[in-house]
């Protein structure tokens, strides 16, 4: 929910007013009196824009790395004032250790290399994103403290944004900006893209127009399993179709259903009133090979028999 970041007066006057009746209808046990306030969701929404390059850069830091590992993003805020836009353009790595859970800054190192940007790096360096490897995204005790830090030390027109992402592809993104007096939280926030000329996009969409993902077939299970004129066991009339047993693969039939033709042919008789040589399992497999399409199976099982 996007909240105040700092009240208001309106809604100073609010709980003021609020509190000034509570205390006035309150009866204490134990000679305290406690009074808290949950401020409603102002319902300000905002777009969080990453160029090619820094999408990319941010995406392979989480999928190239199995530890945690943080950067800096630079930012800038959106063209129109009056929408709530951030931009971020570039990211930069910074000295830190890390481990499979926790990212640990070497202070003096990384002074020394905050210091060394240029001026124009410096003053954009707006946001502080971090992994969560394979764990979920949910800021952890040690995030939302460092949040608190840095939110004090923010200007009244500064703004500064949070992400954590994971291999997943799951995001977190909190936005800060003092200028509108607005948090955002990722509810609130929708994440684009914004070709930057790199043509990554573009290549993806060729990728996208060449590669299709293939039906998955449908099969059509019948009532029996059978091979050749015999159904579950019994004669079936010479003039009934051909079935083919289909169990998982088409192609492959199922020893339960090979076992049973076997059966079959051993006790089966003329009951048709026909009398005349029965067919060989060798030539179900002739059959069932005009059937598939796949011959080479047919050989294959052929070198058993």
């Amino acid at each position: 929910m996007s909240k105040y970041i700092k009240l208001t007066d309106e809604v100073k006057t609010s709980i003021i007013d609020e509190f000034a009746r509570t205390i006035g209808l309150i009866k204490m046990s134990d000679g305290k009196v406690v009074f808290s306030k949950t401020l409603n969701d102002i319902g300000e929404k905002a777009t969080l824009y990453y160029t090619e390059e820094a999408w990319m850069k941010s995406k392979l830091l989480i999928a190239m790395n199995d530890k945690e590992i943080a950067w800096h993003s630079l930012a800038k805020r959106g063209e129109d004032p009056t929408k709530h836009e951030y931009i971020i353009y570039d990211v930069l790595v910074y000295p830190q250790e890390v481990t499979g859970t926790t990212v640990t800054t070497d202070q003096v190192r990384y002074q020394t290399w905050l210091y060394e940007q240029p001026d124009e790096v410096f003053n954009n360096i707006r946001a502080q994103c971090h992994s969560h490897v394979n764990m979920g995204v949910s800021p952890s005790g040690v995030d939302t403290s460092l949040y608190e830090r840095i939110l004090n030390q923010l200007s009244d027109e500064d703004f500064y944004i949070f992400t954590i992402g994971n291999k997943k592809g799951d995001l977190t993104v909190i936005i800060y900006d003092m200028g509108k007096n607005i948090l955002f939280e990722t509810k609130d926030v929708t994440t684009d893209i914004i070709e930057d000329g790199s043509g990554i996009f573009a290549f993806f969409k060729t990728v996208s127009d060449a590669v299709v993902t293939k039906p998955t077939p449908k099969y059509t299970y019948a009532g029996a399993y059978s091979y050749g004129n015999y159904v579950a066991g019994k004669a079936a009339k010479a003039t009934q179709q051909t079935q083919v047993a289909v169990v998982g693969d088409p192609a492959i039939p199922s020893t339960q259903s090979t076992q049973t033709a076997q059966k079959t042919q051993q006790t089966s008789t003329t009951s048709q009133g026909k009398k005349g040589k029965q067919k060989s399992y060798r030539d179900y497999l002739d059959d069932y090979d005009d059937y598939d399409g796949y011959g080479d199976l047919g050989d294959y099982y052929r070198r058993g028999y």
